[in-house]
């Protein structure tokens, strides 16, 4: 294990089913990356990762995410153990893919800062890339 510090974050990617105006939660999967888990860098390249695909389906977006940071030596990431859990993330994405009988399907991305332990993003991926790429510019 490295005691080199960085950025950890974690994305945990939810199903929200509305049927009978009841909401059923499940957890798909969550990912833990240990460097560099910032909203402008690492939440940038996840929001455009989804929102490059046609139709979401949250488990592909799961199993793709982490495909393909397998393949990236300098992406330190690994399937969430219960020890992961008990630490401190900087940063928490969570995304949420909504499924309603009769409505369009649709997916929110939303970002909380745990060191000012405040939310700070919740909309679509889209926005999510139009407000941190900004930031990145500035």
């Amino acid at each position: 294990m490295s005691f080199f510090m960085g950025t950890p974050s974690l994305t945990t990617f939810v199903l929200k089913e509305k049927k009978n105006n009841k909401v059923k939660t499940t957890k798909v999967s969550s990912v833990y990356k240990e460097y560099d888990g910032y909203p402008e860098g690492y939440g940038v390249e996840l929001a455009k990762f989804i929102s490059s695909k046609e139709d979401p389906d949250i488990y592909t977006i799961a199993e793709e995410l982490l495909l393909s940071f397998e393949n990236k030596e300098s992406i330190s990431i690994q399937s969430v153990q219960s020890e992961i859990l008990k630490r401190k993330f900087t940063y928490e994405i969570i995304i949420q893919k909504f499924l309603q009988k009769g409505e369009e399907d649709y997916i929110i991305m939303r970002c909380q800062d745990n060191e000012k332990n405040r939310w700070i993003f919740r909309g679509n991926p889209k926005k999510f890339v139009k407000k941190y790429q900004k930031l990145m510019e500035h």
